[in-house]
């Protein structure tokens, strides 16, 4: 993860929606039916960003990162996959970092 404040938020606001206590499977329909549209990716890190707040291990974030759930006869190499994820990623933090919402009240740039 790029930035731990923003992976923080990130998880902080799935965790308001899929609390600790609900396991993968029950956080991932809490977050489904949350947010609608978001996609399975989307639900991946954010059960990673979820663990991060609660425990804070990084590994399932690294593991999004580096497209670890990729299979090797996945349409696309895992490697396209990860970095993908990272630009996608690198562009909502920028947004999250412009718009200056940060659900923990803690400004990016003072830390």
């Amino acid at each position: 993860m790029t930035h731990r404040l923003y992976g923080h938020d990130l998880g902080a606001l799935y965790l308001a929606h899929a609390p600790a206590h609900l396991d993968d499977d029950d956080a991932t329909l809490a977050l489904i039916a949350t947010f609608p549209d978001i996609s399975a990716a989307r639900i991946t890190y954010g059960l990673a960003c979820r663990q991060f707040v609660t425990t804070g291990d990084e590994s399932r974030i690294d593991a999004y990162f580096n497209a670890a759930d990729i299979d090797p006869d996945h349409e696309f190499d895992a490697g396209m996959v990860a970095v993908a994820r990272r630009d996608v990623e690198r562009m909502r933090m920028l947004e999250w970092e412009i718009t200056a919402v940060h659900p923990s009240g803690t400004d990016p740039d003072s830390e």
